[in-house]
Parts: structure tokens; C-alpha cells; sequence
């Protein structure tokens, strides 16, 4: 027999691998032609003209019944244009039987919300962009208001600074020109109060379980401080020629020369030593105080504090830091500037008018890197397109960050961006007003979104600090705004007291509010000077707290209980002393816009409700502490009245208004969401205003936090259902 050559040995292994090489194919064959389980599916089409990938929704529009397996080469993709109702025409795909819908049309057409993840791989999908607070502890009068904590309300973009005078925001909302809203500044010193009260049970739990021991741990020491002090000595400072500053120590009030002003006599600082100083203005340079190059901003400490502060004759503060948006910027606090104001031109000065010369002893707080933020949103107006970031607010960093941490954040937050803000917000994000660069936020009242710029602020080095004018200064201190909160939210409650209609109990507010667009014929107008349920009900929750925590302010108790006087006086009688208001003649409401025929806003009721509960919380604990004191001089009267008969008040106040809500809540609740108000009850001819997706978020976490308080079913029943609504659902149909 002939033997075949050596090399037709292998045949057989040739066959062996082209057998498992097409029973690859059929494998493949068969996985790839399987019909689809489910009715969409996502894929990603490149387009030659940006090479991004775009999303496109499959849906299904008519699937043949299952026939003989066509090869997937065999699947012709086309371009096809979808005529949506007949009115309008988008750019779709056809492959096969599916016909596929770009994504982003359906976000705006149905408020959709999602986008790519980072790897491009998946699509992530929402019904809603809200954001849900869950409570982890019932409602309490004396803690954290609701999600408050959450807010930083003095960086919110309609929030054009903090008053140099009052130590409290000032709004822009319906005013460009700017405005004390008792709103606002409530929320302002309720989202410090919050921050401060969590804060503290945290570190009261770390202490219980015996994390903090350790008393030579690095972050007892100067380096972690919460504050840092400096320039108590004349010796720290650099007095240049014609100028004085002497160093004052023991009884140092006895020996201030001059005499402070009247206003100021009474007052006692708190520093065993005193600093006067004497720069007059014609100086090139005030008395200085250089500071290291370890900057005591670091560890987060951007907040300054004058410690004792006051003004003879023009004394201002500059503060002369290092950042890394514009270099070199100078902050200056002077008492006596008319009002907060930069030159024209000038990119580098910025001043804040921080009081007169009859304001007498204090300590002036100023948060450094929120002045620098609103000053350098004054220069991003001026830009030619400021990007939208959807739902992450990439500049509003925490307060104790550090520069490092900064970036770090915009780096994650960066990669994050994929879920955005669906019609509501990604529609209008990068909208410019006219004349302005500044894009245009939504955020509410109630809700406590950013507004803030791509690139945050970051103070690099503190350089110097110098003093001017004549006055008094006990210390520098720099610290961090959890050490600073109580300054915070005690500016704000002292503005609450010094801002009240005393005789009608009203916090006015003086901006000018329209309700409704231009084309409506029922388009009502709020004058200057009306009142807002939800503002007295936010102002009074503020006030319990803060009662609470300064028992000894009686005045922040007296302010609260008159507050409850326009709960009882009529809306359309009276705008400006009034917010109550009946529902069908027979339900009474608390109106944030106290227009004749009434609005009904759900979220500005309950707001004021919690405001009624608080009192009532207080009042009551105070009747009962007086009714144990045995001393008979221990009644408390408020406006000439008894703490029984003010807790009798509120409560009445309260009970009406909480049954009405249990009444009514279905109203506000439409099939896969809720109403912002009932206006289209009152008047048939209105059409309804849907609650956008963060107010429908402020309505579920009201409620949460309502029902830990009254678990009735008919509110737990709406807690349930819109809830639900979140996640996309709807209910049935008959």
C-alpha cells in the first residue's frame, strides 16, 4: 500500500475545526433571530456629523406574526420620518418591523428624564427628575425643618447676595433690582438651624459610641480647628506712618476713648482684650495684618468673623485673597458705604456696606467664598453662553470644602450628568434672559437647587487683612460655616423681629408679584407690601426654634405669636394683613398669594401648617413648665395676653387648617401627579397648572413628614399614590 504524503494527516483536524466553526454560525444564527421579549429596546446610531451617539427608542408599531428566521445581515436599516399626530415630523429609524424614536424627543414630549451612562452601554430611564427627602426621625418643633438641611439657600442663582448690612440674603426673584423676602431669608436661617441640629446629634452619637476619646488626635489640634484666631496683639499688625493702633487689656470697655455711641453702651464684648485703631483714609495702606502661607481658609474655614466690633468714624476691613477664578480679589466691609456695590470696570474690588456708626458692638460674619461667588456671577452675566448642568448643581460645593475637594467634586460630578431634568429643566437650561449670559433656574421656594456655575469658587490663600478708619476690633477669626451657623440663623431671626408689622403681624413683602402669564385675561397682580401664609408659617417655624434655643429672647416668642394674626383676617379683603381664604365656602385655607378668589397653593398651606403646629409644640410646653412653677408671678403674658389663650389660638388655627387639608387632598391630585394649586376649581376657565416634578417632590415630602404627625388614611392614601407617581405610575382608567 502507498502511504499518502505526511502533510494529508491533518485533514482530519481541518474538518474538526470547520465543523465547530459552523455550528458557531447556527449558534449565532439562531440567538440573533430570536424574536424580542420585550416591546422596545435601546440602540445607538453614529452619525457622521458629530460622531456622538445618539439615543433612539425602539417602539414597536406592528410585529408579524412569527415566521421563518430571516439572517440578521438580511435586516434593512433605514432612515424614515415619524409624523407625530400629525402635526409634527421627526427623524426616526426603521429596522425591520421596529420602527425607533430618538430619546430625547420623548424626554420633552413626556417629561422623561435619564441620558447616557459614562461607558455609553446603557440608557438610564426616569419618570421624574424630582428629588425625594426621606425623613429618618419624626418632625420635631425644635429640629431640623424637614429637608432644610439639605438647602443652601445663599447660593441659590436668584439669590443675588448677602445683605452687607443685615447679615440676610437678597432675593431677585420678581425683582432684579433685589429685596429682603421674608421667604427666603426664613429658609436661610432654617437651613443653617437644620444643618447645625444634625450636625450637633451627629457629633452627640460619635461621642455616646467612643469615637472621640482620643484628645491628642490631629484634629483637636490649632492645624484642624473649627476656628482660628488671629491678631489679638498690636504686635501682630503693621501700622504704617500716621496711623495708630494701641492694644487695650483688662477692663477694656472702661477704657475705649471716645465713648462708644449710646446704642452701644449697654452691649458687652466678649474678648479680654481690645484693639484701637486709628488709619486715616488718605493713607496709601491701612494697618495690616499678614497672615502665613498655610492660609487659615484651609480645612474649610472660609468664613471671617469681626469678634467685637465698632465703628467710630468709617472704620472698614479689607481682606486681600488669592482664588482660583481670578487671581488676586479684594473683599472690603466698611461701615458707612451707602450700599453693596464693585466699580464699574474694576474686577478685583468688592464692597459690602456692613452697617452704620450707630450699630454699636458686634461681631460681623461674612462667608468669604460666597461673597466671591456672587460677585463673580456678576462678571459670568456678561458672557456670551453659560452651559447647563442639568440636574447636579456642579458649583454649589460644600461649605467646608477644600480646594482639592472642589475639584474632586467637579471631576465626579462631571461624569455624573447623565440623568438630567427632563423638560422642565434641560429645555430651558442654557435660555438666556435678554442682555443677560445668565442661565435661567426654576428652582422654588421649597426647593433648595443650586443655580451655581460650572467652575466653583475656591479661596487659594488669605494674603492679608487691613483695617481702616477709627474704631475698635477684639480678634480675626476665620472659621468654618458649621462653627459659624449660629451667627447664620440668628441673623436671620433677628431680621424676622426687626422686619414685623407690628401692628398687623404681617412680614410684608415688597416686590411686585403677577400671577399668570401676560396673555391671561385673569393675569392678577400682588402690589409691594402683601403677605404670604407661607412666609408667616416658615418665619414662625424659625422663630419656635430659635425661642427654643435663646430661651432668653423673649422677642423671638413675642414676634412668632403675633405672627398668627393675619391667619385670621381675610385674603381678598386685605392683601397686606390677610391670608386666609375659603375653599367652596366651606373649607378654610392659608394663602401664599392672597388674591381675590384664591389660588389654593398646596405646597404655601402646608408650609404654614407646620409653621401653626411649631407654635402650638412650644406654647404648649411653656403652659405646661408654667403651670408646674409654683411662683405666682410666673404668668407669661405676650401682648397682653396669656400663654393659655395664645396655645388656644394657634390651636384652632391649626385643627381648621389640617381639616381641610384631610378634606380636600384629592383635589390636588390628577392621575400621575398633583396640581400646584386648585385654580381651575375656583374659576372653570383656567386651565390647570400641573406641579413640575420638584414641586411634586416638595408635595410627597411634605407629606412625609405631615403623616409622622397626623397618620389619617386620606393623607396616607395620597402619600401612597404620589409617591407611586415618581416611578411612573398611573392609575387605571374606567
Amino acid at each position: 500500500m502507498k502511504l499518502l504524503p505526511h502533510r494529508r494527516l491533518a485533514s482530519p483536524r481541518r474538518l474538526l475545526i470547520l465543523l465547530c466553526l459552523a455550528l458557531s454560525i447556527v449558534l449565532a444564527y439562531y440567538l440573533l433571530s430570536a424574536p424580542a421579549a420585550d416591546k422596545a429596546a435601546f440602540v445607538y446610531k453614529e452619525t457622521a456629523a458629530d460622531k456622538e451617539p445618539t439615543k433612539m427608542l425602539t417602539t414597536v408599531l406592528a410585529r408579524p406574526q412569527p415566521v421563518a428566521a430571516v439572517p440578521q445581515s438580511a435586516v434593512k436599516v433605514t432612515d424614515i420620518d415619524c409624523l407625530i399626530e400629525d402635526t409634527e415630523q421627526v427623524a426616526c429609524i426603521r429596522r425591520g418591523a421596529d420602527v425607533y424614536v430618538p430619546f430625547d424627543y420623548l424626554k420633552r414630549r413626556y417629561e422623561l428624564s435619564g441620558g447616557l451612562s459614562e461607558d455609553g452601554r446603557q440608557l438610564h430611564w426616569y419618570a421624574s427628575y424630582a428629588r425625594l427627602h426621606r425623613p429618618s426621625l419624626p418632625y420635631s418643633p425644635y429640629g431640623a425643618f424637614l429637608h432644610f438641611a439639605d438647602y443652601t439657600v445663599e447660593r441659590r442663582e436668584r439669590v443675588l447676595r448677602v445683605s452687607g448690612r443685615r447679615g440676610v440674603p437678597i432675593s431677585r426673584q420678581w425683582d432684579p433690582r433685589g429685596h429682603e423676602y421674608v421667604i427666603q431669608v426664613a429658609q436661610y436661617g432654617l437651613s443653617h438651624f437644620s444643618k447645625a441640629s444634625i450636625e450637633t446629634e451627629t457629633r452627640r452619637r460619635e461621642n455616646s459610641n467612643g469615637n472621640n476619646n482620643n484628645n491628642d488626635s490631629d484634629e483637636d489640634s490649632d492645624e484642624f480647628a473649627a476656628t482660628r484666631s488671629f491678631g489679638e496683639a498690636a504686635t501682630d499688625w503693621t501700622v504704617p506712618d500716621g496711623a495708630q493702633l494701641t492694644e487695650l487689656t483688662g477692663n477694656a470697655t472702661a477704657r475705649v476713648s471716645p465713648p462708644p455711641p449710646p446704642a452701644a453702651q449697654q452691649q458687652r464684648h466678649s474678648t479680654a482684650s481690645l484693639l484701637r485703631f486709628n488709619v486715616p483714609a488718605d493713607l496709601s495702606r491701612g494697618a495690616r495684618l499678614k497672615l502665613a502661607r498655610d492660609s487659615p481658609t484651609s480645612s474649610g474655614r472660609t468664613v471671617l468673623r469681626l469678634v467685637d466690633f465698632l465703628s467710630v468714624s468709617a472704620a472698614s476691613v479689607t481682606v486681600q485673597m488669592t482664588t482660583n477664578r481670578r487671581g488676586t480679589v479684594r473683599l472690603h466691609y466698611g461701615v458707612g458705604y451707602a450700599e453693596d456695590y464693585r466699580a464699574p470696570g474694576d474686577r478685583s474690588d468688592i464692597y459690602f456696606a456692613i452697617g452704620s456708626p450707630g450699630d454699636g458692638w458686634r461681631t460681623v460674619t461674612r462667608n468669604l467664598r460666597v461673597d466671591l461667588e456672587k460677585a463673580f456671577e456678576d462678571d459670568d452675566d456678561d458672557s456670551e453662553e453659560v452651559a447647563a448642568v442639568g440636574s447636579v448643581d456642579i458649583g454649589a460645593a460644600d461649605e467646608d470644602e477644600s480646594v482639592a475637594g472642589v475639584e474632586d467634586r467637579q471631576r465626579r460630578n462631571r461624569k455624573s450628568r447623565g440623568r438630567g431634568r427632563g423638560r422642565g429643566r434641560s429645555r430651558r437650561g442654557t435660555r438666556r434672559r435678554p442682555g443677560r449670559g445668565r442661565r435661567r433656574q426654576r428652582n422654588n421656594e421649597g426647593d433648595g437647587g443650586g443655580g451655581n456655575r460650572n467652575r466653583p469658587v475656591a479661596i487659594r490663600r488669605v494674603q492679608w487683612i487691613s483695617l481702616r478708619g477709627v474704631g475698635y476690633l477684639g480678634r480675626v477669626e476665620f472659621a468654618t460655616a458649621a462653627a459659624a451657623r449660629p451667627d447664620f440663623y440668628r441673623a436671620a431671626g433677628d431680621w424676622l423681629v426687626a422686619n414685623q408689622n407690628a401692628s398687623t403681624g404681617a412680614w410684608p413683602i415688597w416686590a411686585r408679584r403677577a400671577i399668570g402669564s401676560r396673555r391671561d385675561r385673569r393675569r392678577l397682580v400682588l402690589q409691594p407690601g402683601w403677605c404670604s401664609a407661607m412666609g408667616q408659617g416658615q418665619a414662625i417655624s424659625l422663630l419656635v426654634r430659635l425661642h427654643r434655643h435663646w430661651p432668653d429672647r423673649s422677642d423671638y416668642l413675642a414676634a412668632a405669636v403675633r405672627g398668627l394674626a393675619p391667619f385670621h383676617r381675610d385674603a381678598a379683603s386685605d392683601s397686606t394683613a390677610g391670608v386666609a381664604a375659603r375653599l367652596f365656602n366651606q373649607f378654610t385655607w392659608y394663602e401664599e398669594y392672597p388674591v381675590p378668589g384664591g389660588l389654593f397653593v398646596l405646597n404655601g398651606f402646608v408650609y404654614s401648617l407646620f409653621g401653626l403646629y411649631d407654635l402650638r409644640q412650644l406654647l404648649t410646653d411653656l403652659t405646661a413648665k408654667q403651670n408646674g412653677s409654683s411662683s405666682s408671678s410666673s404668668q407669661q403674658l405676650i401682648d397682653g395676653a396669656s400663654l393659655h389663650s395664645h396655645l388656644a389660638n394657634v390651636s384652632r388655627l391649626y385643627s381648621t387648617g389640617m381639616e381641610s387639608l384631610k378634606s380636600v387632598i384629592g383635589l390636588f391630585d390628577h392621575g400621575d401627579g398633583t396640581y400646584y394649586d386648585l385654580r381651575h376649581v375656583t374659576n372653570p376657565t383656567e386651565e390647570p397648572r400641573r406641579a413640575r416634578w420638584d414641586y411634586h417632590g416638595v408635595h410627597v415630602t411634605q407629606l412625609m413628614a405631615l403623616t409622622t404627625l397626623e397618620p389619617d388614611p386620606r393623607l396616607l392614601a395620597a402619600l401612597d399614590r404620589w409617591e407611586k407617581y415618581l416611578n411612573g405610575y398611573r392609575v387605571s382608567h374606567n
